[in-house]
Protein backbone atom coordinates (compact mmCIF):
# COMPACT_ATOMS: atom_id res chain seq x y z
CA UNK A 1 0.00 0.00 0.00
CA UNK A 2 3.08 2.00 0.92
CA UNK A 3 4.57 1.53 -2.35
CA UNK A 4 1.52 2.36 -4.60
CA UNK A 5 1.19 5.85 -2.56
CA UNK A 6 4.53 6.71 -3.07
CA UNK A 7 4.04 5.79 -7.03
CA UNK A 8 0.96 7.66 -6.70
CA UNK A 9 2.41 10.73 -5.35
CA UNK A 10 5.48 10.55 -7.56
CA UNK A 11 2.97 10.48 -10.87
CA UNK A 12 1.39 13.47 -9.49
CA UNK A 13 4.57 15.79 -8.80
CA UNK A 14 5.70 14.62 -12.22
CA UNK A 15 2.27 15.31 -13.95
CA UNK A 16 2.29 19.21 -11.79
CA UNK A 17 5.64 19.66 -13.46
CA UNK A 18 4.77 18.47 -16.83
CA UNK A 19 1.81 21.49 -16.89
CA UNK A 20 3.70 24.13 -15.43
CA UNK A 21 6.39 23.78 -18.68
CA UNK A 22 3.35 23.13 -21.07
CA UNK A 23 1.88 26.07 -19.81
CA UNK A 24 5.54 27.85 -20.32
CA UNK A 25 4.57 27.64 -24.15
CA UNK A 26 7.75 27.63 -26.95
CA UNK A 27 10.12 29.27 -24.58
CA UNK A 28 10.48 27.23 -21.88
CA UNK A 29 11.39 27.82 -18.25
CA UNK A 30 14.60 27.10 -16.54
CA UNK A 31 14.74 24.72 -13.37
CA UNK A 32 14.82 27.29 -11.41
CA UNK A 33 11.81 28.72 -12.31
CA UNK A 34 10.19 25.87 -12.79
CA UNK A 35 11.01 24.99 -8.60
CA UNK A 36 9.44 28.50 -7.91
CA UNK A 37 6.33 27.45 -9.83
CA UNK A 38 6.57 23.35 -8.15
CA UNK A 39 4.14 24.50 -4.30
CA UNK A 40 7.45 23.40 -2.43
CA UNK A 41 9.00 20.73 -4.69
CA UNK A 42 12.78 20.43 -3.42
CA UNK A 43 15.30 21.51 -6.71
CA UNK A 44 16.65 17.98 -6.57
CA UNK A 45 12.92 16.36 -6.96
CA UNK A 46 12.04 18.62 -9.92
CA UNK A 47 15.18 18.11 -11.72
CA UNK A 48 14.87 14.13 -11.07
CA UNK A 49 11.31 14.24 -12.10
CA UNK A 50 12.52 16.51 -15.27
CA UNK A 51 14.68 13.72 -16.13
CA UNK A 52 12.16 11.32 -16.16
CA UNK A 53 9.62 13.52 -18.41
CA UNK A 54 12.87 14.09 -20.81
CA UNK A 55 13.21 10.07 -21.37
CA UNK A 56 9.71 9.34 -21.61
CA UNK A 57 10.12 12.62 -24.94
CA UNK A 58 7.51 14.12 -23.20
CA UNK A 59 9.83 17.26 -22.86
CA UNK A 60 12.87 18.39 -23.72
CA UNK A 61 16.22 20.76 -22.68
CA UNK A 62 17.13 23.40 -24.82
CA UNK A 63 20.71 23.19 -25.33
CA UNK A 64 21.96 27.02 -25.57
CA UNK A 65 19.63 28.15 -23.20
CA UNK A 66 19.05 25.04 -20.63
CA UNK A 67 15.24 25.87 -20.54
CA UNK A 68 13.06 23.02 -20.78
CA UNK A 69 9.67 22.83 -22.90
CA UNK A 70 6.70 20.64 -23.75
CA UNK A 71 7.34 17.82 -26.70
CA UNK A 72 4.59 17.82 -29.26
CA UNK A 73 3.07 19.26 -32.22
CA UNK A 74 0.05 20.74 -30.31
CA UNK A 75 -2.48 17.93 -31.93
CA UNK A 76 -4.25 17.60 -28.82
CA UNK A 77 -5.75 21.48 -28.95
CA UNK A 78 -7.78 20.28 -32.29
CA UNK A 79 -10.29 18.37 -30.33
CA UNK A 80 -11.40 21.03 -28.21
CA UNK A 81 -14.53 22.87 -27.89
CA UNK A 82 -14.10 24.94 -31.86
CA UNK A 83 -13.33 21.63 -33.19
CA UNK A 84 -16.89 21.39 -34.40
CA UNK A 85 -16.99 24.77 -36.28
CA UNK A 86 -14.12 23.74 -37.47
CA UNK A 87 -14.85 20.33 -39.03
CA UNK A 88 -18.56 21.54 -40.86
CA UNK A 89 -18.59 21.20 -44.26
CA UNK A 90 -19.56 24.70 -44.62
CA UNK A 91 -16.51 26.07 -43.16
CA UNK A 92 -14.37 23.72 -45.24
CA UNK A 93 -15.37 25.14 -48.40
CA UNK A 94 -15.46 28.82 -46.99
CA UNK A 95 -11.91 28.80 -45.78
CA UNK A 96 -10.97 26.95 -49.31
CA UNK A 97 -12.73 29.75 -51.37
CA UNK A 98 -10.88 32.82 -49.43
CA UNK A 99 -8.21 32.75 -51.64
CA UNK A 100 -7.24 35.77 -53.83
CA UNK A 101 -3.87 34.14 -55.20
CA UNK A 102 -2.64 30.87 -55.81
CA UNK A 103 -0.22 30.75 -52.98
CA UNK A 104 -2.76 31.99 -50.19
CA UNK A 105 -2.45 29.82 -47.18
CA UNK A 106 -5.10 30.34 -44.19
CA UNK A 107 -4.57 29.30 -40.85
CA UNK A 108 -6.96 29.65 -37.46
CA UNK A 109 -5.30 30.14 -34.55
CA UNK A 110 -6.58 29.59 -30.51
CA UNK A 111 -4.11 31.26 -28.05
CA UNK A 112 -2.79 28.04 -24.99
CA UNK A 113 -0.32 30.02 -22.81
CA UNK A 114 2.27 31.85 -24.24
CA UNK A 115 1.57 30.33 -27.53
CA UNK A 116 -0.70 30.50 -30.78
CA UNK A 117 -1.59 26.96 -31.62
CA UNK A 118 -2.78 26.38 -35.35
CA UNK A 119 -6.07 24.44 -35.02
CA UNK A 120 -7.37 24.59 -39.30
CA UNK A 121 -5.58 25.68 -42.10
CA UNK A 122 -5.37 25.11 -46.01
CA UNK A 123 -3.04 25.65 -48.56
CA UNK A 124 -3.26 26.97 -52.00
CA UNK A 125 -0.94 25.41 -54.82
CA UNK A 126 2.01 25.58 -53.36
CA UNK A 127 3.14 24.85 -49.48
CA UNK A 128 3.51 28.74 -48.57
CA UNK A 129 6.29 28.93 -45.72
CA UNK A 130 4.34 30.23 -42.69
CA UNK A 131 5.52 30.26 -39.02
CA UNK A 132 2.90 26.98 -37.85
CA UNK A 133 3.34 25.10 -40.71
CA UNK A 134 0.05 23.69 -40.67
CA UNK A 135 -2.40 22.02 -38.43
CA UNK A 136 -0.92 21.85 -34.60
CA UNK A 137 1.47 23.68 -35.06
CA UNK A 138 3.09 25.91 -32.31
CA UNK A 139 4.20 30.05 -32.64
CA UNK A 140 5.38 31.93 -29.45
CA UNK A 141 2.53 34.89 -29.16
CA UNK A 142 5.17 37.83 -30.76
CA UNK A 143 6.25 35.70 -33.54
CA UNK A 144 3.34 36.38 -37.08
CA UNK A 145 0.67 38.40 -37.34
CA UNK A 146 -1.84 35.64 -36.10
CA UNK A 147 -0.18 35.74 -32.66
CA UNK A 148 -0.54 39.25 -32.40
CA UNK A 149 -4.14 39.51 -32.88
CA UNK A 150 -4.79 37.21 -29.97
CA UNK A 151 -2.16 39.13 -27.92
CA UNK A 152 -4.41 42.59 -29.20
CA UNK A 153 -7.32 41.07 -27.16
CA UNK A 154 -5.27 40.69 -24.01
CA UNK A 155 -5.49 43.26 -21.18
CA UNK A 156 -2.00 45.87 -21.32
CA UNK A 157 -0.92 43.64 -18.36
CA UNK A 158 -1.10 40.50 -19.41
CA UNK A 159 0.11 41.45 -23.24
CA UNK A 160 3.33 42.96 -21.03
CA UNK A 161 3.91 39.18 -19.17
CA UNK A 162 3.44 37.54 -22.48
CA UNK A 163 6.15 39.63 -24.17
CA UNK A 164 8.53 39.57 -21.21
CA UNK A 165 7.98 35.72 -21.12
CA UNK A 166 8.71 34.92 -25.07
CA UNK A 167 11.00 38.05 -25.32
CA UNK A 168 14.30 35.64 -24.84
CA UNK A 169 12.76 33.06 -27.62
CA UNK A 170 11.62 36.17 -30.00
CA UNK A 171 15.48 37.67 -29.96
CA UNK A 172 16.69 34.51 -30.48
CA UNK A 173 14.78 33.35 -33.44
CA UNK A 174 13.75 36.47 -35.39
CA UNK A 175 14.36 40.38 -35.42
CA UNK A 176 12.50 41.14 -32.95
CA UNK A 177 12.32 44.91 -31.16
CA UNK A 178 9.90 44.82 -28.04
CA UNK A 179 8.85 48.47 -28.67
CA UNK A 180 7.95 47.96 -31.90
CA UNK A 181 5.85 44.94 -31.54
CA UNK A 182 3.95 46.82 -28.50
CA UNK A 183 2.76 49.66 -31.28
CA UNK A 184 1.89 47.12 -33.89
CA UNK A 185 -0.69 44.79 -30.89
CA UNK A 186 -1.93 48.22 -29.97
CA UNK A 187 -3.07 49.34 -33.82
CA UNK A 188 -3.91 46.21 -34.33
CA UNK A 189 -6.59 46.74 -31.31
CA UNK A 190 -7.46 49.70 -32.46
CA UNK A 191 -7.99 48.66 -36.25
CA UNK A 192 -9.19 45.05 -35.49
CA UNK A 193 -6.57 43.61 -38.26
CA UNK A 194 -3.11 43.25 -38.33
CA UNK A 195 -0.95 42.96 -41.27
CA UNK A 196 2.98 42.28 -41.79
CA UNK A 197 5.32 42.47 -44.83
CA UNK A 198 7.71 40.08 -45.15
CA UNK A 199 9.15 40.67 -41.34
CA UNK A 200 9.24 37.37 -39.94
CA UNK A 201 9.81 35.41 -42.95
CA UNK A 202 11.29 37.17 -46.12
CA UNK A 203 8.95 38.14 -48.83
CA UNK A 204 6.40 36.23 -46.81
CA UNK A 205 3.02 38.86 -45.96
CA UNK A 206 0.44 38.13 -43.69
CA UNK A 207 -2.98 39.56 -42.42
CA UNK A 208 -5.29 38.46 -39.44
CA UNK A 209 -8.61 39.22 -37.71
CA UNK A 210 -10.10 38.18 -34.99
CA UNK A 211 -12.49 35.65 -34.38
CA UNK A 212 -15.72 36.79 -32.63
CA UNK A 213 -15.94 34.97 -29.20
CA UNK A 214 -17.71 34.48 -26.42
CA UNK A 215 -16.10 35.70 -22.36
CA UNK A 216 -14.60 33.50 -21.12
CA UNK A 217 -13.83 31.73 -24.48
CA UNK A 218 -10.56 30.90 -25.83
CA UNK A 219 -9.24 33.70 -27.71
CA UNK A 220 -9.21 32.70 -31.82
CA UNK A 221 -7.67 34.59 -34.85
CA UNK A 222 -7.90 33.53 -38.35
CA UNK A 223 -4.70 34.75 -40.45
CA UNK A 224 -3.19 34.18 -44.05
CA UNK A 225 0.18 34.13 -45.24
CA UNK A 226 1.21 35.22 -49.39
CA UNK A 227 4.05 35.61 -51.29
CA UNK A 228 3.98 39.37 -51.69
CA UNK A 229 5.01 39.20 -55.37
CA UNK A 230 1.34 37.73 -56.10
CA UNK A 231 -0.76 40.50 -54.46
CA UNK A 232 -1.09 44.44 -54.90
CA UNK A 233 -2.91 47.14 -52.28
CA UNK A 234 -6.19 46.36 -54.16
CA UNK A 235 -5.87 42.42 -53.80
CA UNK A 236 -4.56 42.57 -50.12
CA UNK A 237 -8.17 44.66 -49.35
CA UNK A 238 -10.63 41.90 -50.98
CA UNK A 239 -7.96 39.52 -49.00
CA UNK A 240 -8.69 41.07 -46.20
CA UNK A 241 -12.74 41.62 -46.49
CA UNK A 242 -12.81 37.69 -47.49
CA UNK A 243 -11.01 36.86 -44.29
CA UNK A 244 -13.56 39.48 -41.73
CA UNK A 245 -16.63 37.88 -43.36
CA UNK A 246 -14.83 34.23 -42.82
CA UNK A 247 -14.47 35.28 -39.08
CA UNK A 248 -17.91 36.14 -38.45
CA UNK A 249 -19.19 33.08 -40.58
CA UNK A 250 -17.29 31.11 -38.06
CA UNK A 251 -18.46 33.10 -35.36
CA UNK A 252 -22.42 31.79 -36.68
CA UNK A 253 -21.30 28.40 -37.33
CA UNK A 254 -20.05 27.95 -33.60
CA UNK A 255 -22.73 29.28 -32.62
CA UNK A 256 -20.89 32.33 -30.67
CA UNK A 257 -22.49 35.21 -29.65
CA UNK A 258 -20.19 38.51 -29.63
CA UNK A 259 -19.67 40.23 -26.01
CA UNK A 260 -22.05 43.08 -25.13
Amino acid sequence: MNLDKNVSGTIQKAMRLLQIVENAGTTGLALADIVARSDGLAKTTCHRLLASLQRGKLIEQVPQTRRYRRVGTGMEFVRLSHSTAVHTREWKRMIASLAVAAGDAFFLFRRQGFDAICIDACFGSDQTPSLCRGVGGRIPIGAGSASLMLLSGCMESEQEQVLSHNTPYLRDHYAYCPRETMARVQRARQDGFDQEHGQFIPNIGGMSVPVPVTRGSASLALGVSFYLSEHTTTSCTLLMRRLTHAAQRFQELHGMEQPA
